[in-house]
Order: C-alpha cells, then structure tokens, then sequence
C-alpha cells in the first residue's frame, strides 16, 4: 500500500507544456516512398523462391480476403462478447480453418457473468412533424418493451451554474454538484409520468448524478433519459457486463447525435410540443455465458511443439457491424491461412492462428490463454496482431538483438513489395525494446516474456472515425490494403516459422536509461526534475550533440542511451558554447524493467479501459502517491517514459491509463492533438471520465492518487 502524500503534485509551466504535448503529439509521419530494402537482406533462392511467390500469386491474383469480412458484418454481424453471433462466429471460424486442411477448434477461456443480445433499434419524432433520429445505447443496458411513446421534456440545466467548487476536494465537488442538481429537480414538470426526458451530457457522465437521475426516472415513471453525444457527432459504443444479474440495470439510457438532441431542445425551448417512440429489444441473457478463443494449427514439419501465432480479435462492439475492429484482423488471419494452405507451406514450425474473443472488455482471452498454457510461452517464437483497422501493414519494429534473423525473416515480404506494381510500402524498423503496454492481444505475450508485435499500419482511411463508432461498417474497409495485409501477415508469418531458430529475446525488455528530458528532434523543450539533464545542469534550448560518442542525428536518443554499458558522456551546444557531461546508470534496479500490473478499469460512461501500473520505489524519498498518465500510442510509450522512471526512483507509483480503452492509436494521435489544441470539449471529457475511473480505482487499492495542476 502506498500512503497518502499528503499534498499536491505541481510542476512547473514550462515543464506541463513539454509534458502536454509529449502525451499528445502526433508520431512522426512515415516516409511517402515506399523504402527500398536494406542492403543486407538475404536473397532469396531455390524452393523458397517458388513457395514464396506462389503465395504472392495467390494473393495478388486470387485473393478471397473479403468473402471472410463480409461473412463476419453482413451475414453474423456484430459479434459481442457474451452474444450468441460471437459464438456463431467462433463456430464458423473453426469450420473455415478446418476447409483449409488446419487443425481447428475452440478452446473456452472463461465466462461472462451476463449475456447481452441487441436486437431492433428505432427511434424517432412522431410529432409535430415525423422524423427518424439516429442513436445508440450501451451495451449491457435495458431497452424498451415494444415500440414505447411518450412526451418530450427538456431538464434545462447547466452545471456551471453551480457553486464553485474551487478548494474544495473531489468528493466535496460532487457532493455541491448532487445537492445542486437535486435542487434543479424542482424546475421540471410536475407530470413527467410516460415521458422522455432530454437531459444534458454531463449528468450521464459522473455516475454521483447519474444515479439521482435514475432515481428520479423510476419515482415519476419514465419510459427513459436521452442525452447528446459528444460535438463529434461520434456515436461511442460502450458498456459494462459487470452487471450483477440478481439487480440488473433498469433505466433507459439513449445517446442521441449532438445536433439532433440540441434540434429537439430548441423545439421544445421554444414551446413545441414533441412527442417520441423508440423501439429498442436491448435482452439480458442468463449467465454464466462460456466464451472461447478460435485456435488452428498448420502444424511445423521440424519444429511442431514451436510456434508462430498470428491473429486478431473476433468480438466488436455491437452497435455497428464491427468491421474495422476487428473483422479486419480476422479477414487478414484467415486469409493467410489460406494462402498459406493453397500455396502448399510446409513451415518448419506450427503457425497457430488465434481468434481471441473478450478483447474489448480487456483482452480477457488472450490474457486467459497466456495463464491457461504458461508452459507454451518459452516455445512461442513470435506473436504478430493484426488490430489497427483496414490501413495497410506497412512495418514491424524489432529489437537490436532480432535484426538479423528479421532481415531473414522478413525477407519475402520485403521482396513482394519491391517487386510488385502499386504495392504498398514495408519497412523493419529498430526498437530498443518491447513494451508491455497497449490496448491489443499481443501485450499479455508480451508480458509473458514473449516477443509479441502489433503492426504498423498507414493508408488513406481514418481508424478514429470508425473504432468503436456507429461508422464501424463494412463499406468503410479497403480491399487493396485488406489484400496486401493479408500476404504480408502470411508471408512474415512463413519466414519467422522457418528461422534456424526461435526469435532472440536477448534485451527484448531493455534497461530504461533516461536523460530526464523531453526533446523536439535535438532541441530540449522540458527538463524532468531531479532527472539526469536537470543534476548535470541542461536547460531549455539546449541542443543535444552526441551520446556515448555517437552523433544523436544517427540513432534516436534512447537506442544511444540503451546501448552498451551504463555510462555515458554526452554533449550538448548552448548558443555558441558546448558542454558535456559524464552520465551513469545502475541497470541493476530490476524494478524499472519489471513488467507492470495489467489494470481492467471502466469509466462512468460503460468504456473499459486497459491500464498498467508500476509501483514506486519502496525507498524512494517521496514515500508514496501515485500519478495517473493518459497514454495515447497503444505501442510506444517512450514519450512519458522518463516522468514515470523518475517518480519510480522518487517512491511515487504511475498508472498509465490508454484513452479510452485502446481508441486513440498512434495512428490517430494526430487528429486527437489537433482537437486538443481546439480545445474540443469532448476530448477534455473523455479525459476526464478516464482519470475519474483511475483515481477510483487506486482509492480501491488503498493508493491516493496526486492532483496534478495545469
């Protein structure tokens, strides 16, 4: 347990800025050009010439990547963990795998306490004048009995009006916050018996408020409470199945567009009379409901008891077809079984295909898999996820000590694109380490001490857009990029199989040697205190020149720092003078390079959120607290990486939470940065729901999490 600090944890304004826009700036953009393969790839020769090129051909000419992807949103549908059409899905998957000579079947890796079946939902103005309006619910929530209508009211009430709350604790804001609201209640209509009630966002989002509203929506006889979505006109689905089935959910909650609900606010701020039916059939299926991952095997000729596993997550969210996330992974997974099978691959070692099922609700079966079969994970060479969206696979990021066997591995998909008009670019690109971090299945591998890969994706298409919105549908995926995942998830899949020997783990978790600075390309932008710039006395407007003799125009700053041994002279230029410094490290601090505690945390609004948490230093000076980080790259979390190693040292423990679950990938970073820097409301909400549902949870582990000031 960690004590309470018993103040807040403030920083300095030059150095929030750097820290800001650490979390939030976009990643560099990758080259237009696709890259030219590096000089030291191996050619290839002989059988492996023929076999690889069959597959090509077999991809290019023949591919069948969308029959899959069509089966999974237009013929099953959305697939919910826990819903019958999950199961279907499984069950179809396993007979698909199978026509294709594989050793196929289900394996269950728990249960769901409650199923969720979606089934109609409409809704709409019946008068004054007819229309339809477009709306979600979440999952895990009840629906209306038959087509139910009634009355529109408007609860006209806005929370800034409310006592300020400046000084005051968080519970003590929410306590103002309730009375106020109760307090508001004596605004509405005496008669409120058979109506729907319009109510603004921010009650549904803080749960204190919340439930002075359902209250409120069983004493005077609701048929249920609407509210806007957010200004991005995004539908967000989400929702809870830690529902308790003894006391199940019972207040219609409908997410109605922004625009449309503040249209029928002005109606009736203006003295209309509306009336409304919605016909939702939202059913609560008795649990314990099984739940099961899709394995199949193209067993190795070599190496059988070895492996290689590429896959996706089966399970979406079930108000749109779940195309994007995840049909698209499981399209790409099952076509390269097939072109792998067409193209008569006999690898040397088994190539497993894994459909995961409860990745929304928290990577739960890959996470069951890697507990249920502890004895594999030493035999698993790689694990490769395809869970981006339909942006083209165009890299994978390797460890130093992975290089070599990756320029064999790697070799055929680099080959393909070079060869082949209008294809799509790859690279392998360095990494100094895997991170344990993130919001998709290969992270539990990862943990595990499994080098586990989540590709990287560009094209033309936008996964914000669509991930986990009402815009998640099958016209929005792209053959071309579908058609080249698939073969490069094949193709990679096949080299990696093949290798003399399994992938080298050697340093795939290296020791986190920080500056202790936040950089904009050489140029210091933010000092950490107390790190290892602030002690050598750097400053803002440095420029940083060389570590450990190596020009930091050649390497990113932290491979130079990661490499060798734990000390190192640095140099950097101030106006026309330069310094230097000698640096060390003591990589003998195994808590820094531990894997975290993988978090399963829920926000007020029903999104599950993946975090992980890293403890303080036992003797650190601070003694205790804890700070919540917003992570925004799913894969990367070097840019705040240096705050959480220096409150490690400091005794003061990170939970680093993923914004809205796994939502805002590297790839989307940028249009998160520039709503952020719009001010966007929606963003600061969401942002808000997040670190709310952190602080919840720390308070339940006995931590007390800092206020951090901007």
């Amino acid at each position: 347990m960690i004590p309470t600090l018993g103040r807040p944890l403030r920083l300095g304004a030059a150095a929030l800025a750097a820290l800001s826009w650490s979390l939030l700036a976009p990643p560099a953009a990758p080259p237009a050009a696709p890259p030219a393969a590096p000089a030291a790839t191996p050619t290839l020769a002989g059988d492996e010439v023929t076999l690889a090129a069959r597959i090509v051909e077999e991809g290019t000419e023949r591919s069948r990547v969308m029959e899959p992807l069509h089966h999974l949103t237009r013929e099953i549908g959305p697939r919910l963990t826990g819903s019958a059409a999950l199961t279907a899905a499984g069950e179809w998957a396993v007979e698909v795998f199978a026509s294709y000579g594989l050793d196929a079947r289900l394996e269950p890796w728990g249960e769901v306490p409650v199923g969720f079946e979606r089934g109609i939902q409409r809704g709409g103005v019946v008068a004054p004048e007819a229309r339809e309006l477009t709306f979600i619910t979440r999952s895990w929530s009840p629906g209306t009995d038959g087509p139910t209508r009634g009355p529109a009211r408007l609860f006209d009430i806005d929370l800034t009006d409310a006592p300020s709350g400046q000084g005051l604790s968080r519970a003590e804001r929410e306590s103002n916050l309730a009375a106020f609201l109760v307090e508001s209640l004596d605004t509405l209509p005496a008669d409120l018996s058979d109506a729907w009630l319009l109510v603004p966002r921010a009650l549904r989002q803080r749960t204190s408020l919340r439930g002075i509203l359902e209250e409120l929506a069983r004493e005077r006889g609701l048929h249920g409470l609407i509210h806007d979505s957010s200004e991005s006109e995004l539908l967000v689905m989400s929702g809870s199945m830690r529902v308790d089935p003894e006391a199940l959910p019972d207040v219609v909650w409908i997410e109605l567009l922004a625009s449309e609900w503040h249209a029928l606010a002005g109606q009736l701020r203006g003295g209309d009379a509306v009336e409304l039916e919605f016909d939702i059939d939202n059913r609560f299926v008795p649990g314990p409901v099984t739940q099961y991952n899709v394995v199949a095997d193209l067993v190795g000729a070599e190496f059988p008891d070895e492996y290689v596993i590429v896959g996706g997550h089966l399970d979406s969210w079930d108000g749109a077809e779940g195309a994007q996330d995840n049909a698209t992974g499981c399209a790409t997974t099952l076509e390269a079984a097939r072109l792998l099978t067409a193209s008569g691959a006999r690898p040397r070692r088994t190539i497993r295909f894994m459909l995961w099922g409860g990745e929304e609700q928290g990577l739960l079966g890959s996470s069951a898999y890697v507990d249920q079969n502890p004895e594999l994970m030493e035999r698993i060479s790689a694990v490769l996820v395809h869970d981006g969206g339909t942006n083209a696979a165009t890299g994978i990021a390797l460890t130093p000590a992975m290089a070599e066997q990756g320029r064999e591995a790697f070799a055929a998909v680099l080959d393909y694109v070079a060869n082949t008009a209008d294809a799509q670019p790859f690279e392998v690109l360095e990494t100094s380490g895997l991170v344990a971090g993130g919001g998709s299945d290969h992270v539990p591998y990862i943990r595990a001490g499994v080098p586990g890969f989540f590709w990287r994706q560009r094209g033309d298409t936008s996964y914000t857009h669509v991930h986990h919105t009402q815009h998640d549908t099958h016209d929005t995926v792209r053959e071309d990029y579908q058609r080249h995942t698939a073969l490069v998830v094949a193709l990679s899949a096949l080299g990696l199989a093949d290798l003399d020997e399994r992938l080298d783990r050697t340093r795939m978790s290296v020791p986190r040697r920080l500056l202790g600075v936040f950089l904009d390309g050489a140029v210091v932008t933010g000092i950490v205190p107390s790190g290892q710039a602030a002690r050598h006395g750097m400053r803002d407007g440095d420029e940083l020149l060389t570590v450990g003799g190596t020009p930091v125009a050649d390497a990113p700053v932290r491979d130079l720092l990661a490499a060798g041994e734990g000390r190192k002279v640095i140099t950097w230029r101030r106006g026309d003078e330069q310094l230097s410094a000698v640096l060390t490290w003591d990589d003998q601090d195994d808590e820094l390079t531990r894997p975290p505690e993988a978090v399963a945390l829920t926000a007020d609004d029903g999104v599950e959120l993946a975090a992980d948490f890293y403890a303080g230093h036992p003797d650190g000076p601070a003694q205790g607290g804890a700070l919540v980080l917003l992570d925004l790259d799913r894969g990367d979390r070097s840019a705040w990486q240096p705050v959480r190693d220096e409150l490690h040292r400091a005794g003061i423990a990170t939970l680093a939470v993923d914004l809205r679950g796994h939502g805002e990938s590297a790839s989307a970073g940028g249009d998160l940065a520039a709503r952020v820097a719009a001010r966007e409301t929606a963003v600061f909400e969401a942002m808000d729901r997040d670190v709310a549902a952190a602080v919840a949870w720390l308070e339940e582990q006995g931590e007390h999490a800092l206020a951090l000031e901007v």
